[in-house]
């Protein structure tokens, strides 16, 4: 867990220096998911391929917990 939260905090800084260094412009895309209710945003000139990986990788995942948890299940009985 802490390995985690160190590892977004030092991303985090990466691309604050990145964005000063290269002069400030860049785009962002993400999706957050509120139980089945997806929030899709972006902006700058990129953002709707990044909106596009964002909604295919919460799908991969989407999937991805599904399958284990069957499979956690059907271990368990």
């Amino acid at each position: 867990l802490l390995l985690g939260i160190t590892l977004v905090f030092v991303g985090i800084a990466v691309l604050v220096v990145a964005s000063v260094v290269l002069g400030g412009s860049g785009s962002v895309g993400g999706v957050i998911l509120i139980g089945p209710i997806p929030i899709v945003f972006g902006a700058g000139s990129d953002a709707g391929w990044l909106i596009a990986v964002s909604i295919i990788l919460t799908i991969v995942s989407i999937v991805f917990f599904l399958i284990m948890n069957k499979r956690a299940r059907r271990f368990s009985s």
